[in-house]
C-alpha cells in the first residue's frame, strides 16, 4: 500500500469522528426546554433559533430532523419550512446523517479543528 492516508485514516489522525455522536441528545441545548422549540405562537421563534446557535450538536439534530422528514418544531436553528425547502431541493439525498457528518468532518479537517463528544 502506498504512503497516502486515506480520508477515514487522515481524520482519525486529527481527532475527527468517523461516526455519530451517540450522546448528542444530552448534549443538546433545548434540554428542559422542548416547549419553547415545539411552541405554536412565532414569539419564541427567534428565541429557539437564537439557543440553536451555540449548541454542540447541531449536526446531529439537523439530521435527525430531515431524516425523519420533521414537519414540526425547530431543529438546529431550521423551521419546518427551510427543512421542506431543502428537501425539495436535494431529492436524491438517502442519509441526511451521512451527508452531515462527512461534510463536517471535511470542514473540520480543512481547518484544523479538533473535534470532541463533550460539551463545550
Amino acid at each position: 500500500m502506498s504512503g497516502i492516508k486515506s480520508k477515514q485514516e487522515a481524520g482519525k489522525a486529527k481527532g475527527i469522528p468517523e461516526s455519530w455522536n451517540p450522546e448528542w441528545r444530552r448534549q443538546a441545548r433545548c434540554i428542559g426546554k422542548m416547549e419553547l422549540f415545539f411552541a405554536t405562537s412565532n414569539r419564541f421563534l427567534e428565541e429557539a433559533i437564537a439557543e440553536c446557535d451555540t449548541c454542540p450538536v447541531r449536526t446531529e439534530c439537523l439530521a435527525v430532523a430531515l431524516d425523519s422528514r420533521a414537519t414540526h418544531g425547530i431543529f438546529a436553528g431550521t423551521t419546518p419550512r427551510w427543512r421542506n425547502e431543502l428537501l425539495l431541493r436535494r431529492p436524491n439525498v438517502r442519509s441526511w446523517r451521512d451527508l452531515l457528518l462527512g461534510a463536517r468532518a471535511e470542514h473540520r479537517r480543512r481547518y484544523d479543528i479538533p473535534y470532541s463528544h463533550t460539551r463545550q
